[in-house]
C-alpha cells in the first residue's frame, strides 16, 4: 500500500512526540529538549498549538506519513506566513 501524507490531528499527539524524540536524540538535542515528562509535555503542547493554529497566521503546519497500519511513521512541517 502507498504511504499517505496528511495533516496531523490531535489524536496523533503522542505519536508525534515519540517520533520527535526518536529522531532527535543526540546529546545536543536532548540538552534543549530533554526526554523527560516535562520535555515531552512541552513538545506535546507545541504540536497541539501547531495543529490548532488559526488560519491566516504565521504558523507551522504539521503533517504525518502513516504506515500500512495507520500508525504515524514520520512527520514533517511546513512554515507558512
Amino acid at each position: 500500500m502507498a504511504k499517505q501524507v496528511e495533516a496531523a490531528t490531535l489524536e496523533d499527539l503522542r505519536s508525534l512526540v515519540d517520533v520527535a524524540f526518536s529522531a532527535f536524540n543526540s546529546p545536543d538535542s536532548l540538552n534543549v529538549f530533554p526526554d523527560s515528562p516535562g520535555g515531552r509535555e512541552y513538545m506535546r503542547q507545541y504540536y497541539e498549538m501547531s495543529i490548532n493554529s488559526e488560519p491566516g497566521r504565521q504558523q507551522s503546519k504539521v503533517f504525518v506519513v502513516r504506515d500500512d497500519d495507520g500508525m504515524v511513521d514520520c512527520e514533517g512541517y511546513l512554515q507558512t506566513g
